[in-house]
């Protein structure tokens, strides 16, 4: 929704007929883009100068999902700094949210999203300089702005110096972990209770854990009630290893059990990439992992997988000969299929390339693999990056990828089917009713990231849109906006989110057909207002609070809708000019149901939808969206 013309009743409209048929044409195009032939090519995206490598490092996710949203760390070179973004998945194109991260030119970063807080751990490589020591960076996630805001008392430096990568998790008791090499040593620390203080830190308590070669790494994961981390161990390059500690969460921080992956004859190198799956019968952490191997036919890149059992086995992914490197793995765990991505030639990059296989039986085919991203502007991409999170049909996948000799973002995304559930949309921001003002703005978004918008204002014909929207020209009187997703496999929102508000006339103007009334300078008020706190906690008896006025004497009709949960409605009369606060409460089994949703670190809103009618008739409805915290 770009501009707005006027119709023949005087209200504001959307262009819609001017552009509908070429811009649903082109939106569809580049949808069916991405679902297809540029999940073999990628996209080319804007450049990087000014530093190198951003996509780096093999342990490290710069991309996670939220609020419907495919977000990353990129570098900003007119800022010279790194911000976080977001991507339209309709133009598969980049926008800055302006929200910086990190200045340091050599910094490389790690990316967890919990549902509640955005974590960056972020660190630059050199162990003597106190300047590219890890810091964590913690955001607090806006959706009615659709943007993250800092944290008050971050960053923490919880490192002396600098190091190859430093990698962050999570544990069910809500410690923030790292873990890092730096003087060929492997270290970890933690959070202590409060996020901004943290121990220092400290040696894994193993032999295995010290007198590591160089260029060795570390990455850590959280899973089944425990944290593991992972190195590579090349001091001996006889008897290399990758190598696994485990902690339990709540125990003593000292407490770790050590355990052999891999091991044997230049079976390890400074490549590792984890992801785990608590509780599944497939496995419990899959590791993808690189050999030093030099003879052609022997296994270069494989996965490691700890099986529920307790035991690791391996899985060939790629030869020597296939020359592959930097390989990442990400699970989609709606299909169980497990994807593993490499770029090739070693070392300086060329073509990402993918290949997956049954989660519950992994066995890779042979040969390179399938293009994701290969561009003749961009002959030497490297270093694939992606989320932590597990993907589904309704996040898609996104890789991104880096060209040092061109300085430049690439990125490769595909949708996951078999995709039959079509979309849920809601508006998080809307148009203030009762006002005098010919604009708004809309802010909204999707139960799935792989999607794209389409808008209709006053009962236009959709057409293609995108977040935030703006409308201008709005005549004094009733609107009515619709909004509705449309997924990567063409599945359509059938009951589009809407917002109905009012116009009022400007003072010294009356709208057409009536006369003027009342006191000279009398202000208008809205004839049906609504306020709600953005965030709200369900405590112990589940509590959602609206609170109502009415302009002249009302009956309002407040409904909830707790998606996933349940719906929630109340009846209150409401004199003029008076504020009901209005408490609804969810049963034992919605909260049940709620609290299991906020437990596995999903997103849970509250649509609050009110209506009213006072002497003059039925007052439009006013829509607002709360989240729901514990």
């Amino acid at each position: 929704m770009r501009a707005t013309s006027e119709t023949a009743d005087g209200r504001g409209r959307l262009c819609w007929r001017a552009r509908i048929a070429a811009a649903a044409l082109l939106a569809a195009a580049v949808l069916a883009t991405s679902a297809t032939s540029a999940g073999a090519a990628g996209f080319q995206d804007f450049s990087y100068a000014g530093v190198v490598a951003p996509t780096a490092d093999k342990p490290q996710s710069k991309l996670w999902v939220n609020d419907g949203i495919w977000w990353a760390s990129l570098w900003n070179t007119a800022r010279a700094r790194h911000e976080i973004y977001r991507l339209d998945w309709a133009t598969q194109r980049w926008a800055s949210t302006g929200v910086p991260i990190d200045a340091r030119r050599t910094s490389t970063s790690d990316i967890l999203w919990d549902g509640t807080h955005l974590y960056v751990a972020s660190s630059g490589p050199n162990a003597g300089i106190a300047s590219q020591s890890a810091r964590i960076y913690r955001f607090a996630y806006d959706p009615g702005s659709q943007t993250y805001v800092p944290d008050q008392g971050f960053p923490v430096t919880v490192s002396s110096g600098g190091m190859e990568a430093v990698v962050l998790a999570k544990d069910t008791a809500g410690t923030l972990w790292v873990t890092f090499t730096q003087n060929d040593q492997v270290f970890t620390a933690h959070s202590l209770g409060d996020e901004r203080l943290w121990s220092a830190p400290a040696v894994l308590p193993f032999a295995q854990a010290t007198a590591l070669a160089p260029d060795d790494i570390a990455s850590i994961v959280a899973f089944d009630g425990k944290v593991g981390v992972m190195w590579s161990d090349q001091g001996d390059p006889l008897v290399e290893a990758f190598q696994w500690a485990t902690h339990a969460d709540g125990t003593p921080a000292t407490q770790w059990t050590l355990q052999t992956a891999s091991s044997g004859d230049h079976v390890a190198d400074d490549h590792i990439n984890l992801k785990p799956l608590s509780g599944d019968p497939s496995g419990r952490v899959f590791a993808a992992t690189k050999t030093s191997r030099t003879a052609a036919g022997d296994t270069l890149q494989q996965l490691l997988v700890l099986g529920p059992n307790g035991t690791w086995t391996q899985h060939a992914y790629g030869t020597v000969a296939e020359n592959q490197t930097r390989s990442q793995v990400m699970i989609d765990t709606e299909h169980r299929q497990l994807y593993m991505f490499v770029s090739a030639p070693c070392c300086s990059g060329g073509t990402i390339t993918y290949k997956s296989t049954s989660l519950a039986s992994p066995s890779f085919a042979p040969g390179p693999g399938t293009p994701l991203i290969g561009l003749p502007t961009s002959p030497m991409i490297n270093n694939p990056s992606s989320t932590k999170q597990p993907l589904s049909s309704s996040t898609g996948l996104v890789v991104l990828g880096g060209d040092d000799s061109t300085a430049s973002y690439v990125h490769g995304a595909i949708g996951l089917g078999p995709d039959t559930r079509a979309p849920d949309t809601r508006i998080a921001a809307g148009a203030p009713s009762g006002t005098t003002a010919t604009t708004a703005r809309f802010v909204f978004a999707s139960d799935e990231a792989a999607v794209r918008f389409e808008c209709s204002l006053d009962g236009a014909a959709f057409a293609a849109c995108a977040t935030p929207a703006p409308v201008s020209g709005l005549a004094p009187g009733g609107h009515r906006f619709a909004v509705r997703a449309i997924d990567w496999a063409g599945n359509v929102d059938a009951t589009p989110a809407t917002e109905s508000w009012t116009t009022l006339a400007a003072p010294g103007s009356a709208p057409a057909g009536t006369t003027r009334a009342g006191a000279a300078g009398a202000r208008r008020v809205a004839p049906l207002r609504i306020t709600a706190v953005a965030r709200q906690r369900l405590g112990r008896r589940g509590r959602v609070r609206v609170a109502v006025t009415c302009r002249a004497t009302c009956r309002a009709v407040v409904r909830v809708r707790v998606r996933g949960v349940g719906r929630l409605h109340a009846v209150r009369r409401v004199r003029a000019g008076r504020t009901v606060v209005v408490v609804l409460r969810l049963d034992r089994a919605r909260l049940r149901a709620a609290r299991r949703l906020l437990a596995r670190g999903r997103v849970v809103r509250a649509e609050i939808t009110v209506t009213a009618t006072d002497r003059a008739g039925r007052l439009p409805a006013v829509r607002r969206v709360v989240r729901l915290v514990r």
